[in-house]
């Protein structure tokens, strides 16, 4: 918002880097792709592109103009207060839904959204916005999927009636589509929609990719992912998705490039070394896979005392006998109320079918995510050869 107010009140004529820099940033050090993750997040909250402009221009070696004359907004005693208008609602909506999601965040946003829309029933944008909180509740597991996917499917089937072009209303109803419904054919229509009407979204490229890989069209999904980063090359959660993506196909090799040029953007990612143990497992390289999930744990915060008894682990048995630890201290957490879907994959790692299945019908229950994976993934290769897991498959109810 500084940038943006900035760049209006210097209207009409070129303002150069180094104007922005200490107007802006007031001459602290940043990097040139903090500034233009700058401009590429205001120019997506417009609407515009570098490419073809239509509010903020950039003319190289240059500096930047604004190519529209703002208007200046003056409250009246007879005018709305504007700070409780639904648009000014819905911009504070969105400005939170930006951040990095938690459930403080979430929680005010939903907030705004629905109030934004009581104001304003015909406003699609604040439901489409209201249907994506929802969404990031339920993934997240701040809220249960029973509930507010279906809330979440209904706003956007009615924002795409009241403005059939928002792609982000398509957008919302192909995830409820894909996690609610488990309609592959109609999730991957919406996602194509939305495609055709903002091909510049790096969210729906990676949920297409997450479509896809349940699919089993690798190609295909690695594809997505990568217009993803293409589209935000900075984004770390559709580098992440590219990882999943590339693990699904078998392609370790690429899996652990991609994980470890991750580190490299993030190094403190304790989630991405935890995962590069299954990968290294799966590779057959034991001795990496160790040092993986130490590393990882390490990060997390573990003491050193519980690192050794990862090491007599290894020692004694290799890393079946170091995921039987490891499954022992997550089941801890869950006894304590933390759930955690790593323990799924470890049950399937070692073979445990029963406490597998029984993780897998608990977070189909929830409509986790980690159930697209389970048609595709190396990880759960072992327990497709229990005759539940057909069963399992089929109550999920895929219709592709």
């Amino acid at each position: 918002m500084e940038l943006l107010v900035f760049l209006c009140s210097n209207e009409g004529r070129v303002v150069p880097k180094q104007e922005v820099l200490q107007s802006v940033w007031h001459n602290r050090f940043v990097s040139d792709d903090t500034v233009k993750a700058s401009f590429y997040q205001l120019r997506k909250a417009l609407g515009d592109t570098s490419q073809n402009s239509r509010f903020i221009e950039t003319l190289p070696k240059r500096g930047y103009r604004v190519l529209v004359e703002p208007v200046v907004l003056s409250q009246t005693d007879e005018s709305p207060i504007l700070s409780n208008s639904a648009d000014a609602l819905y911009r504070k909506g969105r400005s939170l839904l930006s951040m990095q999601p938690n459930v403080a965040t979430l929680k005010q946003a939903r907030l705004y959204f629905e109030r934004a829309s009581e104001i304003r029933p015909d406003y699609a944008e604040s439901m489409a916005a209201l249907a994506s909180t929802y969404i990031h509740l339920v993934v997240l597991a701040f809220a249960p999927g029973s509930e507010l996917l279906p809330r979440a499917k209904a706003l956007s089937e009615r924002a795409i009636q009241i403005d059939p072009r928002l792609a982000g209303a398509y957008f919302t109803l192909g995830i409820t589509q894909l996690l609610y419904d488990r309609n592959l054919a109609a999730a991957e229509n919406s996602f194509r929609t939305v495609t055709q009407l903002e091909p510049n979204e790096a969210d729906v490229h990676r949920w297409y990719a997450k479509l896809l890989s349940a699919m089993g069209r690798h190609e295909e999904a690695i594809s997505a992912s990568r217009s993803a980063l293409r589209v935000d090359p900075l984004s770390l959660i559709a580098r992440r998705g590219l990882i999943e993506v590339l693990l699904a196909a078998r392609r370790y090799d690429e899996t652990v490039e991609e994980a470890n040029r991750f580190l490299g953007m993030a190094p403190h990612s304790p989630e991405i070394h935890l995962g590069l143990a299954w990968v290294y497992f799966l590779k057959g390289d034991q001795r990496k896979a160790f040092l993986s999930v130490c590393e990882g744990l390490r990060l997390l915060g573990t003491a050193p005392a519980v690192l050794g008894e990862a090491e007599d682990a290894f020692d004694r048995g290799g890393m079946l006998t170091v995921f039987e630890w490891w499954a022992k201290l997550l089941e801890k957490q869950v006894a304590l109320g933390q759930q955690s879907i790593d323990l799924v994959v470890l049950y399937a790692l070692m073979g445990e079918h029963d406490k597998c299945l029984e993780q897998l019908q608990l977070a189909a229950t929830q409509f986790h995510e980690v159930v697209l994976w389970v048609p595709t993934s190396p990880l759960f290769d072992s327990v497709r050869s229990d005759t539940r897991y057909e069963a399992f498959i089929r109550q999920l109810g895929f219709a592709v």
